[in-house]
């Protein structure tokens, strides 16, 4: 993924790594806990791995590709293999996902939890049998989703529709009152670290019950315009057009088949979603990626409802069967295609998109043990390289340490003299004057 996606680090994801880097063990009596599943993980790849764009990126990938597994997983509950797989390959093939899944920030997270959810959620609505274990997976990932931004208020959806609904009451009566009781100790055990730190630090409850704020409907609608709008190339580093012609035009008819059929379960999931995206992407417009799901409903019922129609043109023919399976088949492919191509070519080639470097990488090719790196710009430029210093033997500073190295590389606009003679220039077409690093070496 990273080979493919922007040439190194954007400003999002250095953030995120900063903030990674921060969590302690102290963060919570701190309450520095918001998003803290995934920036767990973050912190631990950069500890292990170190610093690198590829480290920056491993979280999201390893999420991203659990999340494609449980796409499928999800699907195949509600519809036959085949529309599962059709259905699941159109969204997590688009320029959407994939660069959702390359992104190193936790964005990803919010189809993460929706899918996870969903289908621990169906499982068990599904499972005839007590199952003990599943519960407990269950509750715990409420848990877990409530550190995410605006997911609480999904979680306490959840608990209203499982008292006031007939089904779902039914449903736990296969439960023995023990066995509720130590989900329920689960989900609270976990939710402890965010509940002390709503109490010490305003700015957690503030981070996972209101977000980022702004103007509402500036918001809904920055949000909303990649997913609609296709002159849109670019929206805070996420390649844009979010989806394909060939996945809208799918996605309109499985619109249209679903006309209706609101008291379907599934539909009704997709209308209860969009309506909480538009409302919470006013607050935090990330918040739209929860579309995603809708969006992947619709697309497996237009793959269903138009694989149904042609089974039904011809139900005593095999032959005529078997031959509308082609076409579906290359529209598939087709579709599949131009979702990876967009993705491959526009982080290429997409000016605001494959300008947003970061020489991190750059960085640790030039930059041998022992030598020096000055680092320019803003804070968090600074603070973002010096986690080389956890697996480099290099030292970074802001200003020229008393100690002269026999290299010395300067990224980030930094400016000043360092004592030693210009050795080289590395240079890229895609960065700002094309100048990315210059390097300074004792003569022999």
């Amino acid at each position: 993924m990273p080979m493919v996606s922007p040439g190194g680090v954007n400003q999002a994801e250095m953030a995120s790594v900063v903030s990674s880097d921060e969590l302690q063990f102290s963060s919570l009596l701190s309450g520095d806990v918001v998003n803290m599943p995934f920036r767990a993980l973050q912190k631990l790849c950069v500890l292990v791995f170190g610093l690198s764009s590829y480290t920056v990126k491993l979280p999201a990938i390893i999420i991203g590709l659990a999340t494609g597994i449980l796409l499928v997983l999800l699907l195949n509950r509600w519809f036959k293999t085949n529309v599962a797989m059709i259905a699941s390959g159109f969204v997590a093939m688009s320029a959407f996902f994939l660069s959702e899944t390359g992104l190193g920030t936790p964005n990803i997270m919010v189809i993460f939890w929706m899918v996870l959810m969903l289908w621990l959620g169906a499982k068990l609505v599904g499972s005839k049998v007590a199952n003990m274990p599943l519960l407990i997976s269950f509750f715990a990932t409420l848990a877990l989703a409530c550190y995410y931004p605006f997911f609480i208020y999904i979680v306490i959806l959840i608990g209203i529709v499982g008292f006031f609904q007939p089904h779902l009451r039914f449903f736990l009566k296969n439960y023995k009152r023990v066995h509720i009781t130590i989900a329920m100790i689960v989900f609270g055990v976990l939710l402890l670290p965010l509940l002390f730190g709503a109490i010490v630090n305003n700015d957690t409850l503030r981070g996972v019950l209101f977000g980022g704020g702004g103007d509402f409907l500036l918001n809904v609608e920055n949000a909303f315009m990649p997913f609609f709008f296709f002159s849109v190339n670019n929206v805070g580093g996420v390649l844009a057009p979010f989806f394909g012609l060939a996945t809208v035009a799918v996605l309109l008819v499985g619109l249209v088949a679903s006309v209706g059929k609101i008291n379907n379960a599934k539909n009704a999931i997709a209308v209860a979603l969009v309506l909480y995206a538009i409302v919470m992407s006013g607050f935090e417009p990330v918040m739209a990626t929860v579309l995603f799901l809708p969006i992947l409903l619709l697309v497996a019922n237009g793959i269903e409802y138009t694989i149904n129609k042609w089974y039904n043109l011809f139900p005593e023919n095999p032959y005529a069967r078997l031959f509308g399976v082609f076409p579906i088949a290359l529209f598939s492919v087709i579709a599949l295609v131009s979702g990876v191509s967009h993705f491959f070519f526009g982080y290429q080639y997409v000016a605001p998109v494959a300008n947003e470097l970061n020489d991190v990488d750059l960085v640790r090719e030039h930059l041998p043990t022992g030598g020096i790196l000055l680092v320019g710009g803003d804070e968090l430029n600074y603070r973002f390289y010096k986690l080389l210093e956890r697996k480099e033997m290099v030292t970074v500073s802001q200003t020229l340490p008393d100690r002269t190295g026999e290299t010395i590389v300067t990224v980030a606009g930094w400016k000043g003299d360092t004592g030693l003679p210009l050795a080289d220039i590395i240079t890229s077409p895609k960065a700002t004057n094309s100048d990315r690093l210059y390097i300074y070496k004792q003569e022999n």
